[in-house]
């Protein structure tokens, strides 16, 4: 669904919801207080008891309005339930689709595998109009975190080119935590307490 698409929807189901309380409102006071007068509003009573013009113009409208939103509630649902998002390549004698997320998974594996003491990782790949970036979230070593970040996007873009002959634009590394470092004050005491343990 489009952004503005949503904002109809988003206005039309406040209207809605609007509508919807007062008419509940009403109900309530006439069932509570049957003797109570509730006074018809001057447009709708043009709109009911006046011309036929006017009343085939509000059925109109309000015919419009419902077609509107019964297709908008369609498309939804048609993009929700909607294959995973795929990649296609190929060419004259046929086209092979390579699914985003199984592709994801696989680029996870790389990552864990081929770089020295990465940890837990995750990998989005997104599609914009510039081309194909990663997002990589993962635990990695407090060490050479630069030249990790230049593996991993050497890494993805060998393999997208590899597996779907994707470009690969760019890759936002997100560093989710960092192992290695602590243990090095741990082991700086250790070796002056060990030091002092040897003195005379």
């Amino acid at each position: 669904m489009t952004p503005a698409a949503r904002a109809v929807a988003v206005i039309l189901g406040v209207a809605g919801l609007v509508v919807g309380v007062a008419a509940m409102l009403r109900a309530a006071l006439q069932a509570a207080e049957p003797d109570l007068a509730w006074a018809q509003p001057a447009w709708w009573t043009t709109v009911t008891g006046g011309s036929g013009l006017a009343t085939g113009i509000a059925a109109g409208v309000t015919a419009v309005v419902a077609v509107a939103l019964i297709i908008l509630a369609i498309r939804q649902l048609r993009i929700g339930s909607s294959k995973r998002p795929v990649i296609e390549f190929g060419g004259a004698d046929g086209q092979a689709r390579l699914d985003v997320h199984a592709l994801e998974r696989a680029l996870q594996r790389s990552v864990r595998e081929l770089v020295d003491g990465a940890g837990a990782c995750r990998v989005a790949l997104t599609k914009e109009p510039a081309g194909w970036f990663a997002r990589v979230e993962a635990v990695l070593p407090g060490r050479d975190l630069l030249g990790v970040q230049e593996r991993i996007t050497r890494l993805l873009a060998d393999d997208l080119d590899r597996l779907g002959g994707v470009r690969l634009e760019g890759v936002d590394l997100v560093v989710a935590a960092v192992t290695g470092i602590a243990a090095r004050p741990a082991a700086a005491a250790a070796d002056r307490g060990a030091e002092a343990a040897g003195r005379p």
